[in-house]
């Protein structure tokens, strides 16, 4: 009972700072139209998102199991500084590259291309989407330059297809909850899901510290 509580204020303390440093961009959000032409302005919003995940998952990882010894608060503040800026030369191209895809294909009619076109860009976003998934595990956790960090979540993106795979079932899962329900939904649930993706990740976080680091 005692270890479930204290899983449950971490969970809820590090929700909470998550929604705090987000919260310029997600509030801004909030208020643009769903109009496609929103897009570009949608990823600016998104910008601060990037560096809340990656101390959200410092936290997560790096939560003391010691019950009298609890500071997620202070856990997570340390992930921010140490990797605010490293997630964010991944979150802001690969934004970019996902507002580039998401533009086509609401524009797709005006492109003049067949079909099939469209289905490959969905499937190259979500390939992407994963990507990222790896990319802000192995930013969180490690001081790799970007350019590996990039190289290695595109490696274990094949290398690991079980915790690809569990990537692929999150992001479903959210975008079916902001379908059906609501857009912050997955935001209310961010900490959850993230220790959901930390678990998953295990095989890529064993083997990265065993392989890739001295």
């Amino acid at each position: 009972m005692s270890r479930a509580a204290a899983l449950v204020h971490t969970l809820v303390t590090v929700e909470a700072l998550l929604l705090a440093a987000a919260s310029p961009g997600l509030a801004a959000l909030f208020l643009l139209g769903p109009e496609p032409s929103n897009l570009p302005l949608a990823a600016v919003c998104l910008l601060p998102l990037g560096p809340a995940l990656s101390a959200a998952l410092y936290a997560l990882h790096h939560r003391s199991r010691d019950l009298a010894d609890l500071h997620p608060a202070r856990t997570y503040a340390r992930g921010w500084r140490l990797n605010a800026l490293a997630a964010l030369r991944l979150w802001t191209p690969l934004l970019a590259w996902l507002t580039v895809i998401a533009f086509t294909l609401t524009h797709f009619s005006a492109t003049g291309l067949p079909g099939w076109w469209a289905l490959l860009l969905a499937g190259i976003g979500f390939a992407s989407l994963l990507w990222g998934a790896h990319a802000l595990v192995l930013t969180s956790l490690f001081a790799f330059r970007t350019r590996d960090t990039a190289r290695l979540a595109a490696y274990f993106l094949f290398r690991h297809g079980r915790a690809s795979l569990a990537a692929a079932s999150l992001l479903v899962l959210a975008a079916g909850a902001t379908a059906l329900l609501t857009e912050a939904l997955p935001a209310l649930l961010a900490a959850p899901l993230l220790l959901s993706l930390l678990h998953s990740s295990r095989p890529v976080i064993a083997e990265t510290q065993e392989d890739f680091t001295a």
